[in-house]
């Protein structure tokens, strides 16, 4: 953005993943800026219109109300945080759109049987599903765990979530003792460095796995949810 003088300091324990995602979000809007109005090279010189227009332009490409949402917020917040006192907040007043809520259901004791069945032999998934049904942690948490956030002695796990920045601890049970005690644990930051890796580049890619998803016969809707249910 090197027309824009919008640059400032952040604070500097932001996310990576989530500070990446707010870079691009900007880079769209300047962008946006610069196309419909390249005098605009001042943050104060982005009307309400010009703001309307690009939030307009956000739904035309179909992002989801949470998404867009997100989007305001951030530009909203980003406005208030770099506009002089008392100049006028163009995302100010701008309504968020209803969002749709997604009730799950957990898997049945049948189901998640059927899913450690089909990944038995699967040594690149099965962790990762063991440690999801085991722990209740989302997925990226359970690819990107950390040896030093699992004590086998006392066979517990303490991590801090991505989602909400909690530090729980979390029992180790049998089953998922038994999968972390196979692994080495010399040598390396990170339990499961490969689906970390993997989790990174292409998270969707990760937990496409047709021969454990046929066996659970699970919906679409639920396979989201196939590292959120605790049944070990």
């Amino acid at each position: 953005m090197p027309s824009f003088r919008w640059s400032r300091d952040g604070p500097d324990k932001l996310v990576a993943e989530y500070a990446a995602q707010c870079k691009k979000v900007l880079g769209r809007f300047v962008n946006f800026v610069q196309a419909q109005n390249p005098k605009a090279v001042e943050i104060a010189l982005v009307t309400r219109k010009l703001a309307q227009a690009f939030m307009d332009a956000e739904a035309e490409r179909g992002v989801g109300a949470k998404t867009w949402n997100d989007t305001l917020k951030l530009l909203r917040a980003t406005f208030k945080y770099l506009l002089p006192a008392g100049a006028g907040n163009p995302f100010y007043n701008m309504v968020t759109k209803d969002a749709e809520t997604v009730f799950r259901k957990p898997f049945t004791p049948e189901e998640l049987k059927a899913i450690l069945d089909a990944a038995q032999d699967d040594d690149f998934i099965r962790p990762i599903i063991i440690t999801g049904m085991c722990t209740a942690m989302r997925r990226g948490d359970c690819c990107r765990l950390k040896w030093k956030d699992v004590d086998l002695a006392r066979r517990f796990i303490t991590v801090k979530t991505a989602k909400t920045g909690q530090t729980v601890s979390i029992p180790i049970f049998p089953l998922l003792l038994g999968e972390l005690a196979s692994l080495p644990t010399q040598g390396g930051e990170l339990v499961f460095p490969e689906q970390a890796e993997m989790y990174k580049t292409d998270r969707k890619l990760l937990f496409t796995r047709p021969h454990v998803l046929s066996a659970a016969r699970v919906s679409s809707s639920r396979r989201a949810n196939s590292s959120g249910s605790r049944g070990c």
